[in-house]
C-alpha cells in the first residue's frame, strides 16, 4: 500500500473547481424568487463540499495500490462525468500527486 500525498498546487486546482461550481449555482439561483432559494443554494454548498471530497478520495483510493504502475507518472481517473488526468511522483512508498487536469 502507497501513501498518497496531494501538492498544494493540485489542492489549488481543486479547490479552484469547486469554487466555480459552487459560484456558478448561487448565482443562478440568487434572486431566483423561488421560495426555496436560499434552501437551493445551501445544498450546492453542501454538494461542492460532498465532491470534493469524493474526488479526493477517489484519488487516493486509485493511487494507493502500489501493484499498479503508470507509464510516464499519468494516472487518468474517471470520476463521475470527468477525467481526471493526474500527474505523479514516486519516492520510495509514497506517490506525491504533482499536478492535475479536469476534464
Amino acid at each position: 500500500m502507497k501513501n498518497v500525498i496531494v501538492t498544494k498546487k493540485v489542492s489549488k486546482k481543486i479547490y479552484k473547481f469547486f469554487e466555480y461550481y459552487k459560484l456558478y449555482y448561487e448565482n443562478f439561483y440568487e434572486d431566483s424568487w423561488i421560495w426555496s432559494e436560499n434552501i437551493i443554494i445551501n445544498n450546492y454548498i453542501q454538494e461542492a463540499k460532498d465532491r470534493k471530497q469524493d474526488m479526493l478520495n477517489k484519488i487516493k483510493n486509485t493511487l494507493w495500490n502500489e501493484s499498479v504502475s503508470y507509464p510516464n507518472n499519468t494516472a487518468v481517473i474517471r470520476w463521475k462525468t470527468k477525467f481526471l488526468i493526474i500527474q505523479i511522483s514516486e519516492i520510495e512508498n509514497t506517490r506525491i500527486v504533482e499536478d492535475i487536469e479536469i476534464r
